[in-house]
């Protein structure tokens, strides 16, 4: 059975998830900014921007949440 969880607007099906990890790139003003990739098991790549670095952890943390409700 597919068990799906939402990031952000995007819904990924939990099981393919095979990791979440921090992550920063340059935006076209050469600023600094902030993002969680997510990485599928098939090599496929999201990434999710944050406002700050403070909701890094945040994030991640909500979407292991969405992954332990589903097991549960």
């Amino acid at each position: 059975m597919l068990k799906f969880i939402k990031v952000r607007k995007k819904i990924i099906n939990a099981a393919d998830i095979e990791s979440v990890q921090p992550g920063t790139y340059r935006d076209h003003n050469g600023l600094q900014q902030h993002r969680i990739v997510v990485t599928l098991q098939n090599g496929n790549r999201y990434n999710f921007s944050v406002d700050s670095s403070f909701e890094i952890q945040a994030a991640i943390d909500d979407i292991f949440e969405q992954i332990a409700r589903l097991n549960s």
